[in-house]
């Protein structure tokens, strides 16, 4: 399994660098393109084993309150299976219901209204 405190030391200072870029305050010579070939290799890690969250970070994923809460969320998992405190089944089914309770029921309660 993948290291998440690595992980999230590196998408954290990801997310720093990519502000200071974006406020001017760093990296002023390097346009979109460059600074992130810059990034992959400063937070190769992160690059290598979660290529999505490296690519959400310039995607705006995490600028959102939500986006930041369902980040700090699955790192705490990422931390409880790599620590031992769970299993990853155990974890897969509590993904799976939040995920549910969020995206599927609604659309499930909204149709089943709409029916009646």
């Amino acid at each position: 399994m993948n290291d998440p405190y690595k992980i999230e030391t590196e998408l954290i200072n990801l997310l720093k660098d990519r502000n200071r870029w974006r406020t001017g305050q760093g990296f002023k010579d390097l346009n979109p393109k460059q600074f992130q070939e810059k990034m992959k290799n400063t937070y190769k890690y992160l690059h290598d084993t979660s290529e999505t969250l490296f690519k959400g970070s310039f995607d705006g994923m995490f600028d959102t309150p939500a986006g930041r809460d369902r980040i700090k969320n699955m790192l705490k998992l990422m931390k409880d299976i790599y620590d031992g405190k769970k299993k990853q089944e155990e974890v897969d089914k509590q993904l799976g219901r939040e995920l549910a309770d969020e995206y599927v029921n609604p659309i499930v309660d909204k149709l089943e209204k709409d029916k009646k």
